[in-house]
């Protein structure tokens, strides 16, 4: 019997993603007008699974989603505590009628890995079936120890010289309602679930599928960039729904939303996405894989580039590249975020007190929601500052700034008569 249920985690504190992950969960975070879990949601109803539990702690709004999705069962599940994925999980149990899938909440090609997953469980009998990739960095994800498709075991995070393969676990699983058994016999703590899986595999068979396509990750902030390319090849479409101004200039795949003003000689270049009621100054540029949500104003003579701007941030002039600004930001005239490195070395950031690589070469500022940047700010390659914030003009900012904080550059004015 096929499996008629998805589980949907987005209840987890998702502390990698800061400062985009304060007020909201990141799954929250908007693209092309729409927030990434409807990406999944939409993706899970496409491989033919119509009963979809949320498991949060805050919860969406799920009407108007609805309403978009007649004959969809879609519920809530609420996580009070973030205690790990496996007590997530436990929440959902009375709903649970049989076999289920769980995935994150940004798969939004989910239906790529549903379909194989569902054939080999249907040709093998194995109700547990596990989706692994290829990696060369096994420090970073849960690693499957393997007897050719068989998994022995899972390793969360181990020093590469210590890992059983390099196949990793991607977030998506199908998995029997039996599980629970198993799980309900392990001390909770982070990686119970992890435990949970091995402990089955020791008494039952459990396969995996692979995959070699690129499989989206959301694990630090900055992954956003490539999960918004993605999403623009997949779903981005030529819609103008506002006139711009007759010497401006459109080229490429370019959504303009309603009510929105682009003002004398803009040029906006796709992959592009302009949300509603939003304005375009005089003389701006917008290119390249950037997206503008809604109620946002870039102001004139700015220059934005691969960069994601939620909803009612206001920037006035400058350079923007390769960044990502919350909702509700206001940047001053001047503004400048480096984003690449002198010498064009890798760009590292600090996430959790802890030096990270971010594997790019090319990466802005990170910026929290509600924060204020004076005129002529400048920001160094890959800083991240916080919610709530205020930097003072004239400041450079070199490492990351906490939220609900003030930092400025303090300077002495001094006036006196000629000689």
């Amino acid at each position: 019997m096929q499996p008629t249920q998805a589980i949907i985690l987005c209840a987890g504190r998702s502390s990698r993603f800061w400062p985009l992950s304060e007020e909201s969960h990141k799954s929250s975070i908007r693209i092309m007008g729409r927030p990434l879990i409807e990406y999944t949601i939409d993706s899970i109803i496409n491989s033919g699974i119509k009963d979809i539990i949320l498991i949060e702690q805050n919860k969406f709004n799920l009407k108007d989603i609805l309403e978009k999705r007649p004959g969809i069962k879609l519920s809530h599940v609420i996580q009070k505590t973030p205690k790990g994925m496996g007590n997530a999980l436990k929440q959902a149990e009375p709903q649970i009628k049989g076999q289920f899938f769980v995935l994150n909440p940004y798969h939004h090609n989910a239906e790529k890995y549903i379909t194989p997953m569902l054939k080999k469980s249907k040709e093998t009998g194995s109700q547990m079936i596990l989706l692994g990739a290829p990696t060369t960095t096994p420090e970073n994800y849960g690693i499957f120890k393997l007897d050719g498709d068989i998994a022995k075991s899972i390793t969360e995070k181990p020093k590469k010289q210590d890992a059983p393969s390099n196949t990793r676990a991607i977030g998506i699983y199908l998995l029997p309602k039996d599980f629970f058994k198993t799980y309900g016999l392990i001390e909770e703590h982070e990686y119970s679930f992890e435990e949970a899986l091995t402990d089955y595999m020791k008494q039952n068979t459990v396969r995996i599928t692979t995959t070699k396509e690129p499989t989206p990750t959301l694990k630090y902030p900055w992954h956003l960039l490539k999960f918004t390319k993605a999403l623009m090849g997949a779903h981005l479409k030529q819609n103008i729904h506002s006139t711009p101004d007759k010497t401006a200039t459109i080229k490429g795949q370019v959504h303009i939303g309603k009510n929105t003003k682009i003002y004398e000689n803009a040029v906006i270049k796709g992959p592009a996405y302009i949300g509603d009621n939003c304005i375009i100054g005089n003389n701006a540029i917008i290119r390249d894989y950037t997206n503008i949500e809604d109620g946002a104003m870039i102001g004139a003579n700015s220059e934005i580039t691969r960069t994601i701007i939620q909803k009612n941030t206001h920037i006035h002039s400058g350079f923007i590249g390769d960044t990502i600004i919350a909702q509700n930001t206001k940047i001053g005239a001047g503004i400048i975020t480096a984003n690449k490195k002198i010498d064009r070395s890798q760009i590292n950031t600090k996430v959790k007190g802890k030096k990270t690589q971010t594997n790019l070469t090319s990466l802005g500022a990170i910026i929290g929601q509600n924060t204020t940047l004076g005129i002529n700010v400048s920001t160094m390659p890959g800083v991240m500052i916080g919610s709530n914030t205020i930097i003072g003009s004239n400041t450079e900012v070199s490492q990351n700034i906490g939220s609900d904080t003030i930092h400025y550059t303090e300077f002495k004015k001094t006036t006196k008569k000629k000689k």
